[in-house]
């Protein structure tokens, strides 16, 4: 803990809401570490090793807010005194109040409800969830500039952030299979509720990512508790989470395909950057195509309905659940028995792959890429109630499934930049020759597409070794030993 002012709290939140990399990372690094969590898990959150981790750390304990080279300090209070802060922190409060939903305020009749809405904490206990995330405010003008009307225009553009790993799903050992994964669907449907606007705007293309991850998790989410709920419950929900994954998948993959191109292209000379063009368009083409279909999606009455549904689903107690059998002979219902046999069930689908490994096809690595997954996504659902070890173990599978993921992303830009050149070079045949485009560049990007796929190809068996150790299965069997 690092004792932060609220000067350094705003600073640096607004430097983690920037689009520059790694000072965004840095100030997560110190967020998270103010919000307690461990260097693992904010490793895992940041996509940085531990060692990084600890370094701005140490770093940030010596220097403070030093180690941000382009730091300078955003006064909050306007010269005349606090007039202009307080202004600021009574509309970011209405803001916020806006985004709880309208079920979680404390005394608001359920007959109000006209969209669906959620509470994040457990739904018998009442508990009201006070906050949607600390991130809540983005790059403030100074304040000696901002009168009070301008503050309030602004802040109703502010963006709210969901911080996931200062939010709780208010999980406990004795909960029912079926109320502990209502309180996992409702955390993450907030969640997904919560970025569908920055989806919509299309901005910023890690708001569509956060969505399409928590429709995966929703679903994880039913692999985990679906047998706890009918299927006449739960298949319209699953329907739903399907079609809206659709939707999103083809606009994020062609995302994350062009930034990855874009970052090459930074790096060869100037001069040639123009020669990978024709490439870009065509991709910038298909994403604009698919991003239509997603919105056709998000607007139409399907959706809606789904999300009305969902909501309904997952503030209402009991609802959909399965009956279960108690007396002189109970059935294991309660988290604290079922959770371990789901955790080792799932990571024993993973271990079964070690029998086929060896010289074994991409198309196998990449359905052991979606097992570890799984895996993943169950131990996140339960994290709340395994031991401390569980973050490293969470973390550590991810490194996994990363690895397998770039590995899966290089085999498929290879495939569609190979297809891509047969066409481009059949339509540059029909072109005059002093019209023609050079493909050297786009060539030269396939390449280094291949060498990509072949290095992590061979680094592949060093990376399951690691994984697939000792010590990883006993801080798996210490995280689930608490229940």
């Amino acid at each position: 803990m690092f004792d932060l002012t609220p000067s350094e709290k705003v600073n640096l939140k607004t430097i983690a809401d920037t689009d520059t990399k790694n000072l965004s990372r840095r100030a997560m690094i110190i967020l998270m570490t103010e919000a307690g969590q461990k260097p693992e898990n904010i490793a895992a959150e940041v996509d940085l090793t531990v060692r990084v981790v600890k370094r701005w750390q140490r770093e940030f304990a010596k220097q403070r807010m030093a180690i941000f080279p382009a730091y300078q300090e955003t006064q909050i209070l306007d010269e005349s005194g606090s007039q202009v802060a307080e202004v600021a922190d009574r509309t970011v409060e209405a803001e916020v109040a806006q985004a709880i939903p309208v079920s979680v305020k404390k005394g608001t009749p359920q007959e109000q409800l006209t969209e669906p809405v959620v509470e994040t904490q457990s739904v018998a206990s009442g508990e009201v969830l006070t906050s949607i995330g600390e991130l809540i405010e983005t790059k403030r003008k100074k304040a000696k500039d901002v009168t009070k009307k301008a503050k309030k225009k602004k802040a109703k553009k502010e963006k709210i952030i969901s911080l996931s790993s200062q939010v709780k799903m208010g999980l406990e050992p004795t909960d029912s299979m079926a109320e502990a994964g209502r309180k996992v669907l409702a955390f993450h449907f907030e969640y997904m509720l919560n970025h569908e606007p920055g989806t919509r705007l299309g901005e910023d293309i890690e708001e569509l990512h956060d969505m399409r991850v928590a429709t995966r998790r929703m679903r994880a989410a039913f692999q985990v508790f679906g047998d706890s709920y009918t299927k006449k419950s739960a298949l319209p929900l699953l329907k739903g989470l399907k079609k809206t994954g659709r939707a999103l998948g083809p606009v994020r993959d062609l995302d994350v395909f062009i930034e990855k191109l874009h970052h090459y292209q930074a790096t060869i000379a100037e001069s040639e950057q123009a020669k990978l063009k024709p490439l870009l368009d065509m991709l910038q083409t298909q994403r604009d195509k698919a991003r239509q279909t997603m919105m056709d999606h998000l607007d139409s009455r399907d959706y809606r309905r789904f999300k009305k549904l969902f909501g309904k689903f997952v503030i209402t107690a009991g609802m959909g659940a399965k009956p279960v059998k108690l007396g002189d002979n109970p059935e294991p219902d309660q988290l604290r028995h079922v959770g371990p046999m789901l955790i080792y069930d799932t990571y024993a689908e993973v271990r079964a792959y070690e029998t086929v490994l060896d010289g074994a096809p991409i198309s196998t690595l990449h359905q052991l890429r979606i097992t570890c997954k799984r895996l993943r996504y169950t131990l996140e659902c339960l994290e709340e109630v395994l031991g401390p070890e569980a973050g490293r173990v969470i973390a550590e599978t991810k490194i996994m499934q990363d690895h397998l993921g770039d590995l899966n992303d290089a085999e498929v830009a290879a495939g569609i930049i190979n297809k891509f050149l047969k066409g481009f070079a059949a339509q540059q045949e029909q072109l005059p020759l002093e019209e023609q485009q050079s493909p050297e560049q786009i060539e030269a990007y396939l390449r280094a597409k291949q060498n990509e796929r072949h290095e992590l190809l061979v680094s592949f068996s060093a990376a399951w070794d690691r994984f697939n150790r000792r010590e990883f299965r006993k801080m798996l069997a210490q995280s689930v030993s608490v229940l």
